[in-house]
């Protein structure tokens, strides 16, 4: 039995969480899909569950993606991979993602296909990093 990827998706907009929602589910059936509306409500979903991976719109309404990053970097969610959604897709914001180690970033509008293979490279990596090294 495949075992399942818990993905925790934080936008403002239902559309968007429905559509993402319903792409990731309907691809592979081990990734198990949340999705909560604003960063209050994300910062009270993992007080209950831990996410292996956050899916993050930077824009939203009570506090930006960046903010709620840091915050849930010191909860015990810490370890989960971040992907940061944004509509400004230029140099600074690639820059102010990899400067606060967010795993990927993806823009709007978001493409299923390509979510997928981001959060696959992300899943695989984390793997290849928990491997047992070598001994000489």
């Amino acid at each position: 039995m495949p075992v399942k990827t818990t993905i925790l998706l934080v936008d403002c907009n239902e559309d968007t969480l429905l559509s993402i929602k319903d792409g990731l589910e309907s691809y592979d059936r081990s990734y198990e899909v949340d999705w909560v509306k604003d960063a209050s409500e994300c910062l009270n979903y993992v007080r209950q569950k831990k996410p292996d991976l956050f899916l993050i719109n930077i824009m939203l309404p009570e506090m930006d993606g960046f903010t709620l990053m840091e915050k849930l970097k010191m909860t015990d969610a810490k370890n989960a991979a971040f992907i940061y959604m944004t509509a400004k897709y230029d140099y600074d914001m690639i820059k102010k993602v990899n400067m606060l180690t967010a795993d990927d970033f993806i823009a709007h509008p978001i493409n299923i296909p390509e979510l997928i293979l981001r959060i696959q490279k992300i899943i695989i990596w984390r793997c290849y990093r928990k491997r047992p090294k070598a001994k000489d």
